[in-house]
């Protein structure tokens, strides 16, 4: 239930971004009125922004993550490209994949120690709707084919591991800048899918590179 009602507030905010876009692309149709016949053809195309690869732009996360727990140390690294398509000036939508690495080492005693490795794949959607020139809301689902550790085994002092998909609900504030059509993106996104508790809070901040965006 709770991953419809998050599902449901994503397409709200979907529905909200893009009404907004086009209510100022149609007061900006309004104000071209007044212009000649003339022009009105070279202002559609303007407007329109030519062919579907002018309407794209290319981005991509750069993930790195460590951290210490409990006798447990892990370091992750990958990449999250991603394509968008701009609906309308400032909004746009489209998809991404992701590929980390994850090592992971864990201490089962005093001078025993177990490495833990995994190779996951994701994919997903996502919205961005920029304001300000310089900031964006980015809303997105993402599934993960993830390798979850469930233990060690005593005998061969390996690690169990079983893989699943998991699901991500983010939402969040972020800030770009370009030059030349080159830029960077960093953001810092909510993840509605875990739960919020004192050990784990579940924000997720990223830095990416966009061009054209």
């Amino acid at each position: 239930m709770k991953k419809y009602l998050i599902f449901s507030f994503l397409v709200l905010f979907f529905m909200s971004a893009f009404s907004v876009d086009m209510s100022a692309q149609s007061r900006s149709k309004k104000k071209k009125k007044k212009k000649t016949t003339t022009n009105r053809k070279s202002d559609y195309f303007d407007e329109r922004g030519g062919d579907i690869k002018d309407r794209l732009w290319y981005g991509a996360d750069v993930v790195l993550g460590f951290g210490s727990f409990n006798g447990q140390s892990t370091f992750t690294i990958g990449a999250s490209p991603m394509v968008g398509y701009n609906i309308t000036d400032g909004f746009s939508v489209g998809p991404k994949i992701s590929l980390l690495y994850t090592t992971q080492k864990v201490a089962i005693s005093a001078n025993t120690d177990v490495t833990f490795n995994a190779f996951d794949v994701g994919g997903g959607i996502f919205a961005r709707h920029k304001f300000l020139q310089n900031y964006f809301v980015h809303a997105e689902y993402e599934i993960i084919s993830q390798t979850i550790p469930l233990g060690i085994d005593g005998t061969t002092n390996k690690v169990i591991s079983n893989r699943e998909a998991i699901d991500h609900y983010y939402l969040g504030l972020g800030y770009g800048g370009n030059a030349g059509g080159f830029g960077f993106t960093t953001y810092a996104l909510w993840d509605f899918s875990q739960e919020f508790t004192s050990q784990n809070i579940p924000l997720v901040v990223r830095f990416g590179f966009t061009y054209n965006f």
